[in-house]
Parts: structure tokens; C-alpha cells; sequence
């Protein structure tokens, strides 16, 4: 699961996996996942949802998570832009730019 999170890039032109268009979240084979559009004040967001196990396609536009049977994984991403002005450094900082995708391990 290590190597699922340190993939996560950014801006990626095709993605294999469960995307809202700016992250990319690579999944492994018979993984299912779930995007929720949605807006704020400063622009788009969306919440993406990943698991190992069977949950409906709009499950990430409910407001809860669905459950998670024994044994199974449930990864949540909430990609939402800036809202508070102390936190706007930290979006352009080298860190954040440079973020490549890891060799997965499975």
C-alpha cells in the first residue's frame, strides 16, 4: 500500500488508475474506485475513492464512506484547492512540483 500513496503524481496525461484529472492514483488489478466532483469558493475539487473491494461507482459523491468488509482497504483522497490564505506557500513549494511516480511493487 506503501508504494499506492508515493505513486500519486500530478498532472498525469493518462492515468491508469482512478484520476480527477489533476492527481493520479495508479491501482492494481481489481481495484475499483469512485471520483466526486465538486466546487468551492476557489475553484474545483473532487473526492476520489480506491479500494479493494466492490463499492458503487458514485460512492465518492455521498457523504459517507462506504463500508469496509473485513480484511479490505479503503484509500480516500480529498483534492481541494486552497482556501485560507496562511497555507497558499506551501501549494507552489519544490516538494509539491517535483513529485515523481515510485516503481510499484505489486
Amino acid at each position: 500500500m506503501a508504494a499506492l500513496v508515493a505513486a500519486l503524481t500530478l498532472a498525469v496525461p493518462s492515468c491508469h488508475g482512478v484520476t480527477d484529472n489533476v492527481l493520479c492514483m495508479p491501482l492494481p488489478r481489481a481495484w475499483h474506485s469512485s471520483v466526486g466532483f465538486g466546487y468551492t469558493a476557489q475553484g474545483p475539487a473532487a473526492w476520489m475513492l480506491a479500494g479493494n473491494f466492490r463499492f458503487p461507482k458514485d460512492a465518492a459523491k455521498h457523504e459517507a464512506s462506504p463500508i469496509v468488509p473485513p480484511q479490505r482497504v479503503l484509500i480516500t483522497i480529498g483534492d481541494f484547492p486552497i482556501l485560507d490564505k496562511k497555507w497558499e506557500p506551501f501549494s507552489a513549494s519544490a516538494s509539491a512540483r517535483s513529485l515523481t511516480p515510485q516503481p510499484a511493487d505489486w
